[in-house]
């Protein structure tokens, strides 16, 4: 009787057992522990339903107790409650292949340098799973900073699907300068700095209204890494800090980022929290750098004692047919940080490799009273 496992020469599941497979994962995955996502972000817990609730406690007021007569009723004041919104949480995915191409350049490798096959498999297989699952969390990066920056979240890729969704935040928090007050100007494709306007003074005019007009909780600015540049060595900025360092020969006086940043500390300016964040897409095969996630365009007012998102997941299906087993001999399923499913195929016509992710996941807000916006400029 022939030897069935003859069959399997170029089959994943040859060289890779389930278990390394999973191994394999989990490795990959470990590189993306300090993705930026999670800095503002943790997992929520994973639900059957697409559909998710995010309560929003409403917290009284304090206001003064009256005056009262000596039988007159005590007047009740608002204590507050509870609302709620709804949303529906996206797919994101993608995958790599292992081909015909690949399964030459093993055999090349083999016969040439005497390295067994397996090895080079999964190698090749490594290689491609920390790409794969890299750009899992690089999406999570990319919603969850597009989220923070502007409160809403509009996601059009290039070969999957548009996700637009605006959380209700009230207009009151988007803060925004006059046309001729705004930080910076565009024109011919260049920026360059408006010297009348007065970015310090503009800050701390809305740290008054974030923290004495809506009461907010609010304590300290995130801000794009490319907004932080221009603003430190802004004119405006820059004289004043100068001037605020009292030297004698301010002409020859040059400051540092660092020490700019220091001084408008000094003035009053909460601290800000750099983000510092690139990412690319494909675009017929050809990697292209994304839109900038953060907007560089605004800054975003925000609590140091909340977390600002709670990412809401779903279980995939994969994970139901996981739960039954393996389903067939050529197919490999594995879940990374339970939440990322994982699924390996064989095929014969052409014959090739597949393997492919999916995660149902999207940042919410905890949150979405306390947090402002103050747009800079505008293009």
């Amino acid at each position: 009787m022939r030897d069935t496992s003859l069959y399997n020469v170029g089959d994943m599941r040859r060289y890779i057992s389930p278990n390394n497979f999973g191994v394999i994962l989990n490795d990959s995955n470990a590189k993306y522990n300090a993705a930026i996502w999670r800095r503002y972000a943790s997992w929520g817990t994973p639900s059957d339903d697409k559909e998710w609730s995010q309560g929003q406690k409403e917290n009284p007021i304090l206001v003064r107790a009256s005056i009262l007569g000596t039988h007159s009723n005590k007047p009740q004041r608002n204590g507050g409650g509870w609302k709620a919104y709804t949303g529906s949480v996206p797919k994101i995915g993608h995958g790599y292949s292992i081909d015909e191409d690949d399964l030459f350049m093993i055999r090349k490798n083999k016969n040439m340098q005497g390295v067994p096959a397996s090895i080079l498999m999964t190698d090749l297989v490594t290689d491609r799973s920390t790409a794969m699952i890299g750009g899992v969390h690089a999406e999570l990066n990319y919603l969850t900073l597009q989220a923070l920056s502007t409160g809403s979240i509009k996601d059009v890729s290039v070969d999957g699907a548009a996700f637009d969704y605006k959380f209700p935040i009230a207009d009151s928090h988007y803060l925004k300068l006059a046309k001729a007050k705004e930080w910076f100007k565009k024109s011919s494709g260049k920026i360059t700095a408006n010297e009348t306007a007065d970015p310090i003074n503009n800050i701390l005019d809305a740290q008054n209204v974030l923290t004495n007009e809506l009461n907010l909780s609010v304590d300290h600015w995130k801000i794009s890494k490319e907004l932080f540049d221009r603003l430190v060595k802004h004119k405006s900025v820059v004289d004043k800090c100068v001037a605020r360092a009292n030297y004698f020969d301010k002409e020859n006086v040059h400051l540092t980022d660092k020490e700019v940043a220091t001084f408008m500390h000094d003035m009053g300016v909460w601290m800000f929290d750099v983000v510092d964040y690139k990412s690319r897409h494909e675009v017929d095969g050809v990697s292209k750098a994304d839109a900038p996630a953060f907007d560089e365009h605004n800054l975003v007012a925000c609590s140091s004692q909340i977390v600002p998102f709670e990412m809401k997941c779903t279980n995939s299906i994969l994970i139901d047919r996981q739960r039954l087993g393996q389903i067939g001999s050529n197919h490999n399923y594995h879940l990374v940080e339970d939440r990322i499913a994982v699924l390996s195929t064989t095929e014969e016509r052409p014959f090739k490799n597949i393997v492919d992710c999916e995660l149902y996941a999207a940042p919410v807000f905890n949150n979405i009273r306390e947090i402002g916006f103050l747009t800079a400029w505008s293009e």
